[in-house]
């Protein structure tokens, strides 16, 4: 018999161990739910099964960048408002700019919510630029 399945057939007798303790079937078939990912043989990998390492166990994928996560919007937002850049009135596109600095990659779509919910608790103030009809923020 191949390894593989023998090393499958005892996983699924530890579990039933386990899974025969508990007196609820609705808790037993969750349990083997949850568990049965874990002990499957490596074999065939379908179109959304999970890899699997040489034990057939579930590994999870891990982004490149999952370690170094930039921090969102608001996050940087909220530490360019306790500098002095909001003291004098600034558009969105200088505030993009000022925040892409660092090596973000913010847009106006991405930045636009977090400002008008700045003004609304009072953090910021949102004026009209009478020359082009663009939002200008400020400190209040």
């Amino acid at each position: 018999m191949d390894k593989y399945i023998e090393r499958f057939i005892k996983q699924v007798q530890d579990i039933s161990d386990i899974v025969i303790k508990f007196q609820s079937e609705p808790v037993q078939i969750r349990i083997v739910e949850f568990l049965l990912p874990f002990v499957e043989p490596k074999g065939k990998q379908t179109k959304n099964s999970p890899e699997r390492n040489e034990f057939g166990v579930a590994s999870k994928k891990k982004s490149s960048n999952s370690r170094f996560k930039k921090p969102g919007v608001k996050i940087v937002l909220d530490q360019v408002l306790l500098t002095d850049f909001f003291n004098k009135e600034r558009t969105i596109a200088e505030i993009i700019e000022h925040l892409n600095q660092d090596g973000n990659k913010f847009k106006a779509t991405d930045v636009s919510g977090i400002l008008l919910a700045f003004v609304k608790k009072g953090r910021l103030i949102r004026s009209n630029n009478p020359l082009n009809n663009r939002f200008l923020y400020k400190k209040p």
